[in-house]
């Protein structure tokens, strides 16, 4: 059961990676001059998929296995 948090990260972290490509790589090409590619070039792609893939599936397993998130008051109203 441990693991379904893992790969839960893991599709998470590729699905954000492609989608932080893809506006990365099309703000770039609008600032200089124009879309010539829906594309982009696969070493941007690779670049952003592996951080994200294993970051994300970290922290599923971390947040897993926390009983309770801290509830930190930053202001102490009484």
């Amino acid at each position: 059961m441990k693991n379904v948090y893992r790969i839960k990260g893991l599709i998470l972290g590729i699905i954000l990676s492609f989608i932080t490509a893809l506006l990365f790589m099309l703000l770039g090409q609008i600032w200089a001059g124009g879309i010539t590619s829906l594309w982009g070039e696969s070493w941007l792609y690779f670049s952003v998929i592996i951080p994200f893939t294993i970051t994300y599936a970290v922290l599923g397993r971390y947040f897993h296995n926390r009983n309770e998130l801290p509830n930190i008051k930053w202001v102490n109203v009484e």
